[in-house]
């Protein structure tokens, strides 16, 4: 399983649709916790980083690490 790292960036879906297109908003990590981590979230809008910070589910953030790895290679199957 892959570690989370606060500074990290990462796309992360929120809303429904962002899961059924494999879509999201871009975040970074910054606090990490046992059950929760707090991210902010870019808003392309003023081209910088919110203030205000978003808690994500831990175990659901590292499940959607792992799937983004396998999905840009880091495991082909063999």
């Amino acid at each position: 399983m892959m570690e989370l790292n606060i500074g990290e960036e990462m796309v992360i879906p929120f809303k429904p649709e962002h899961h059924l297109k494999n879509t999201g908003v871009l975040c970074k990590i910054v606090q990490i916790h046992s059950k929760n981590v707090y991210v902010r979230r870019f808003n392309k809008k003023n081209n910088r980083w919110n203030q205000e910070l978003r808690q994500v589910d831990r175990f659901f953030l590292e499940q959607h690490k792992n799937k983004i790895g396998l999905l840009n290679g880091g495991n082909n199957g063999t």
